[in-house]
């Protein structure tokens, strides 16, 4: 029973690294939209552990993902106000 557990939460692991190293250019709609698709797939396997480590995968991105655009700006304008 517990080779099937370690293997389910292996496959969470790398789903998740693998959806949250995404390429560092890549911005935050790209990322969702990624994620939500293996949500999709592992929905209609029935991997519900899966499920549950994307859709954490997924709050995080909603939570913290900021797009290089935004977070250069933000860098710019705390410069300005600084200075």
């Amino acid at each position: 029973m517990k080779i099937p557990q370690f293997i389910l939460l292996s496959g969470i692991l790398i789903a998740i690294v693998g959806s949250l190293s995404v390429h560092a250019a890549q911005n935050c709609y790209a990322k969702r939209v990624a994620i939500e698709n293996q949500i999709r797939y592992a929905e209609m396997y029935g991997n519900t552990g899966k499920i549950i480590g994307l859709k954490k995968a997924l709050a995080n991105v909603n939570t913290y993902c900021v797009d290089n655009s935004r977070d250069v700006k933000k860098r710019n304008q705390t410069g300005k106000k600084t200075r």
